[in-house]
């Protein structure tokens, strides 16, 4: 696991730190007010949703391979698609549609 963690993108120190505040402030509300931590969670899901999506749209599977991205953001790539089409300079929104599971 330390091989594949040493080969993943390291996170800006202050996005870790913010996460880590997220969790702490996530573990209290759960005990504390769940409704308001589901709430919360929602929030946060569609905020990955867009800018999950946001940030795929600019990989391009020519200049980063996509096993690489793969194991760059420490998963393993579950594509739905030909490989061909994900390769395609002319299929970036295809592209957009690859799914990774974390490792």
């Amino acid at each position: 696991m330390d091989d594949v963690a040493a080969r993943t993108a390291p996170l800006p120190g202050d996005v870790t730190d913010l996460l880590r505040t997220l969790r702490e402030r996530l573990d209290e509300l759960a005990d504390d007010e769940p409704v308001v931590a589901l709430k919360t969670a929602g929030k946060l899901e569609a905020i990955v949703a867009d800018y999950g999506s946001i940030a795929a749209r600019y990989i391009d599977g020519d200049v980063i391979p996509l096993p690489r991205l793969a194991e760059a953001l420490g998963t393993m790539l579950i594509a739905h698609m030909p490989w061909r089409a994900l390769r395609s300079r002319s299929s970036r929104a295809a592209r957009a549609d690859v799914h990774f599971r974390t490792a």
